[in-house]
């Protein structure tokens, strides 16, 4: 979840011909609810041929998500899904997006399932360093100071822009392919709240700086087809998640309950805002 200015509309480059084909897990851990998740919201952008990865941003009430069909970063408005703006991904070889997240200048970066960089630009060129995922990253978010991003069914890593300071720790737990992931502040850590393509359980890891430790799963609160991106708005309080109904393309907007008794421990929030100029 990033502060930025809404970026301008660049047109965009033909659809591309390959879509996302996931490699779905089988297994799902023993559970213990952690949070009552409840839906507030949900629309869809007929614009864009997919929505995977999410990025919130801070103080412009948008979302922006990636679509590998159609080689585009799009940025639509939080509460309905109206188009705002795209972003053409015309770097050099044009791989298959998926992940996207703002660092602290409000730049975007993004991640590719059939190539090993992630691409970034400061919108006046890309340029790229190396995925320390390799091809098996999806969802990203940045926490203020580093990139986490999930590494297939085993983990996730932890990076500064730019792919330097990496750290790996294991999320056995999952025993899925990952697909979404949003970083959030509760209990005075870092949280991780994970999502799978195939198993439809939201997974959650508290961060205390040095330890993954994991917390338990709760259901996604509606039947699905696929699960993609995942985003904490922290302005709001609030989720978005990308998913798949059949062929449809959906948003949803959801309430964890982390200012309310319904949470399982007392949040404490810590918002990180950085601007875009």
């Amino acid at each position: 979840m990033r502060n930025m200015y809404v970026i301008s509309a660049f047109a965009l480059i033909p659809v591309f011909a390959l879509g996302y084909a996931a490699d779905d897990g089988t297994s799902a851990p023993a559970r213990d609810r952690v949070f009552d998740i409840t839906i507030i919201n949900t629309f869809q952008c007929p614009y864009a041929t997919e929505i995977m990865g999410l990025d919130y941003v801070d103080g412009e009430n948008a979302l922006t998500f990636a679509s590998n069909l159609d080689d585009a970063l799009y940025t639509c408005n939080a509460n309905n899904g109206t188009y705002i703006s795209a972003l053409t991904l015309n770097y050099t070889g044009n791989a298959h997006p998926f992940g996207v997240c703002y660092d602290g200048n409000g730049y975007p970066h993004v991640n590719e399932f059939s190539g090993q960089k992630v691409y970034w630009t400061d919108y006046a060129e890309w340029d790229y360093y190396p995925n320390p995922a390799g091809n098996k990253g999806s969802g990203m978010d940045f926490d203020g100071t580093f990139i986490w991003e999930t590494y297939s069914t085993e983990g996730v890593y932890r990076f500064l822009p730019g792919g330097t300071n990496e750290e790996y720790y294991p999320a056995n737990d999952v025993g899925a392919q990952m697909s979404g992931l949003a970083v959030f502040p509760f209990n005075g850590n870092t949280w991780l709240m994970l999502s799978t393509h195939g198993v439809y359980l939201f997974y959650f890891y508290e961060f205390d700086g040095s330890t993954l430790t994991y917390i338990g799963a709760d259901d996604c609160p509606l039947e699905l087809d696929q699960s993609y991106g995942l985003t904490y708005a922290a302005e709001r309080g609030t989720f978005f998640w990308s998913y798949t109904i059949g062929e449809e393309e959906w948003v949803a907007e959801l309430d964890l309950g982390l200012d309310d008794d319904s949470a399982v421990i007392p949040m404490s929030v810590g918002v990180i805002k950085a601007a875009y100029r």
